[in-house]
């Protein structure tokens, strides 16, 4: 039995480790995959969440046993803030959103 669980954040050398997470997810939702689809995902998704996890466009926190062994992650990406356009500011403030540099919604008033 685990006396504690440590968190810790991903590096690069994770990849290989994120990759086998987000393959297991993928089929615990859809059941058996399609062979051809999991060997593209494998060679491309290792590249780009490594790339991620070095430049910081990508961020992942693993949880770790007392053995070091990984038992769970999660992970986000990373966008900058994205400007409206003269043709969305109107959407973008017709959604409740308030003009500022950035265009901003208030969740909770």
């Amino acid at each position: 039995m685990t006396e504690s669980i440590t968190n810790r954040l991903a590096t690069p050398d994770d990849a290989e480790i994120i990759y086998q997470q987000r393959l297991a997810m993928f089929e615990d939702i859809w059941g058996p995959l399609d062979p051809d689809g999991v060997a593209t995902m494998e060679s491309t998704f290792i590249p780009w969440v490594c790339r991620g996890l070095a430049d910081g466009s990508y961020r992942g926190w693993l949880a770790c046993d007392d053995d070091g062994r990984v038992i769970a992650g999660g992970g986000l990406i990373v966008h900058e803030w994205m400007h409206a356009s003269p043709f969305g500011r109107p959407l973008y403030e017709s959604l409740g959103f308030e003009p500022t540099n950035e265009m901003r919604l208030h969740l909770e008033k």
